[in-house]
């Protein structure tokens, strides 16, 4: 699964559990009211044994003063749980979860696109940051256990991009063709700066 996949599938669960949650706060309620009720008419001593330690559910909601939800824990489809924070229209602007056994946070803008994201796919720690028309613009990740920073345009195209290679730090800039047109980085202890054209041969080199 991708990790655009993924992201689609937090946002489909956000949406199908947002209006399913009113009568959990009606049930936590009349719970509240009933222990309440309990330490008034009965002596501390007589209940204390019976006093419930945990409390167990599918879904937890809380709301503001005014009765909208707010936030939402809740486990969804394949026992994924997760934690959405509403804003005041009701619509996600944080939704943070495990999906395929894997952690994720995904915060969105008053549009409901996404614009950011964080999560450990196949292992690795990524950092996502989105553009308006959801593109991705930044991405930074561990890559084959080393960091690596790549910028996109606003075609998508990768064109810068940073990275740690057997410890040593190179810098890529490329064309909107996605070839290499200026290379620099620390090769075997030495600094090199190269140049390339259009055919991705090198015109000029220092040292």
């Amino acid at each position: 699964m991708t990790v655009e996949e993924r992201l689609e599938t937090l946002e489909r669960e956000a949406k199908r559990n947002r209006k399913m949650v009113r009568w959990l706060g009606v049930l936590l309620g009349l719970c509240i009211g009933a222990w309440l009720a309990t330490g008034i008419f009965f002596p501390q001593g007589l209940v204390a044994q019976d006093v419930a330690r945990e409390i167990k559910a599918n879904k937890f909601v809380m709301v503001d003063e005014e009765g909208n939800d707010r936030m939402i824990m809740f486990v969804g489809e394949n026992s994924h749980p997760f934690l959405n924070m509403l804003d005041n229209s009701g619509y996600p602007g944080i939704i943070m979860g495990i999906s395929e056994g894997e952690p994720g946070l995904l915060m969105f803008d008053k549009e409901l696109k996404n614009r950011m994201s964080m999560e450990i796919f196949q292992g690795d720690p990524i950092f996502v940051m989105f553009d308006e028309g959801g593109l991705s613009r930044v991405n930074m990740r561990m890559y084959q256990g080393e960091p690596k920073l790549t910028m996109f345009d606003e075609k998508g195209n990768a064109r810068m991009s940073m990275r740690m290679l057997d410890d040593e730090p190179r810098i890529t800039m490329t064309g909107e063709t996605g070839d290499a047109r200026i290379g620099m980085g620390v090769l075997e202890g030495d600094s090199v700066l190269l140049l390339f054209d259009e055919s991705g041969n090198v015109i000029w080199r220092a040292p």
